[in-house]
């Protein structure tokens, strides 16, 4: 693949996975409590733990991971973006996806049942600030590994 091929590419699946949060957003309380109850009756099968705070838990895992892959995905498109140092880009890759879990949780305030929580903007952008350092140490290694190979 070119590099312009990889760019492209990056930017799709960063528009895809903001699509996907924003899928699973939209989803009615009732919908949204289901497809967790799925996991969390799994989970309960082999676990000791009440299921409203299993469910709990899984649904802040979900918020948390969600924006996790998102802030890798935005680390990566940034770079591709920009000719920035990689430490801009990571501040920037934050901030887009900071913004994001504000909107996402606003955009639930107009879905039934759903409600704006501070506490999920705080666990989306944590996600995504995990994410986005693993991304920044990943490339930086790379990067290092590189120059020493030369």
């Amino acid at each position: 693949m070119t590099n312009k091929g990889k760019k492209i590419f990056h930017i799709v699946i960063t528009i895809a996975i903001m699509a996907f949060i924003f899928i699973q957003s939209a989803l009615t309380a009732d919908l949204s409590m289901h497809e967790s109850n799925v996991i969390v009756q799994w989970l309960s099968s082999f676990l000791h733990v009440q299921p409203e705070m299993l469910s709990f838990i899984v649904r802040k895992c979900a918020h948390f991971l969600e924006y996790l892959i998102l802030g890798i995905s935005m680390f990566v498109s940034a770079c591709d973006l920009s000719r920035w140092k990689r430490w801009k880009n990571a501040i920037l890759a934050f901030f887009i996806c900071a913004a994001y879990a504000a909107t996402d949780e606003m955009h639930q305030m107009f879905v039934q049942g759903r409600s704006c929580e501070v506490r999920d903007i705080l666990i989306d952008s944590l996600g995504a600030l995990l994410g986005i350092l693993i991304a920044f140490l990943i490339s930086f290694l790379r990067s290092r590994k590189k120059q020493t190979e030369e």
